[in-house]
């Protein structure tokens, strides 16, 4: 049990050809940055330059053959090739989020 911060390390891939991952629990972190596959997008810190290179609404959810969502975090990351991720700087997410709202937008994407 504890707190595991959503970083994760890939452990290979899927019958559709995505990654599959597993989380790497918090105590194993070494103490200074380190690369992982995939993390989180609650709390990131990126360059402009990297920021203005996106293309436009680079963050997609995609659904599997099986129905499942493969998560936006996953694929952004693994389309860039990981993320380097500082244990010496944790950062907060705590916000309350109206979650019927973003329902509504998703429903309305989805049905467009």
């Amino acid at each position: 049990l504890g707190l595991y911060w959503h970083v994760y390390d890939q452990t290979g891939t899927d019958d559709e050809g995505y990654p599959t991952y597993a989380i790497k629990p918090t105590p194993t972190w070494p103490p200074e940055p380190f690369h992982a596959a995939a993390a989180g997008l609650g709390c990131i810190v990126m360059t402009r330059r990297f920021v203005e290179a996106l293309p436009e609404d680079p963050f997609q959810f995609t659904r599997k053959k099986d129905g499942t969502l493969q998560g936006e975090d996953f694929l952004f990351f693994h389309a860039h090739n990981g993320v380097w991720v500082d244990p010496t700087y944790p950062c907060a997410h705590a916000k309350q989020v109206d979650l019927s709202a973003i329902h509504q937008a998703m429903a309305q994407r989805i049905l467009r």
